[in-house]
């Protein structure tokens, strides 16, 4: 059972995001050879750590469903913009459930719109050790207000010490092999055939 923080901790952790981070989407592949892009949660430091989760990923899939991962992942590189401050209030009553299908329709979107999209991330402690999570890509003409929304009305986990989340601009994507580290580029019109 977790222990519960005091009013004084709400807020009382500054985290020192990362200046640089990687985002991955897994292509995950139905029977029926139904493909969706999936977002994984971490903030990614380095290829090395996209390759090991991604192989760990597709060594672990559902194959009794025959679901299996695409070895070609999608890789979004992301750069630190400025911190958003949270407020206790954040985590007094989240009301809505921010699915899966949500968050593969959201960043969906973004992967071929990233100019126009900004990255809102968030900390998170696990296991004794705190992981920088891929929490809500929104459209740069919402502005800030979106923000606030996610952060009062969301079930997404974060820190409740964590005095900031993190903005970050998304850069342009690649392909990356995770059987084999090739890197290529990013091809929309593939990427629409391959997704329906």
């Amino acid at each position: 059972m977790r222990k519960k923080i005091t009013p004084l901790e709400f807020c009382s952790n500054i985290y020192k995001f990362p200046f640089h981070g990687l985002i991955l989407m897994l292509t995950i592949t139905d029977y029926n050879n139904f493909k969706v892009s999936y977002p994984i949660g971490p903030v990614y430091n380095s290829i090395k750590d996209i390759m090991a989760d991604s192989s760990f990923f597709g060594s672990n899939m559902d194959v009794d469903n025959k679901l299996y991962v695409d070895p070609n992942t999608i890789v979004l590189p992301i750069k630190f913009e400025k911190l958003f401050p949270l407020e206790p209030r954040f985590w007094k009553k989240p009301s809505v459930h921010y699915s899966n299908n949500e968050r593969m329709g959201l960043f969906g979107r973004l992967i071929k719109n990233y100019p126009f999209y900004k990255l809102v991330v968030t900390p998170l402690n696990y296991a004794k050790k705190t992981i920088f999570m891929s929490a809500f890509p929104y459209h740069i003409t919402s502005g800030e207000k979106i923000i606030e929304a996610f952060m009062l009305n969301s079930d997404f986990p974060v820190d409740e010490k964590s005095k900031y989340a993190g903005i970050y601009s998304i850069e342009k994507g690649f392909h990356l092999n995770w059987q084999t580290g090739m890197l290529s580029e990013l091809s929309f019109t593939q990427l629409q055939k391959d997704l329906h």
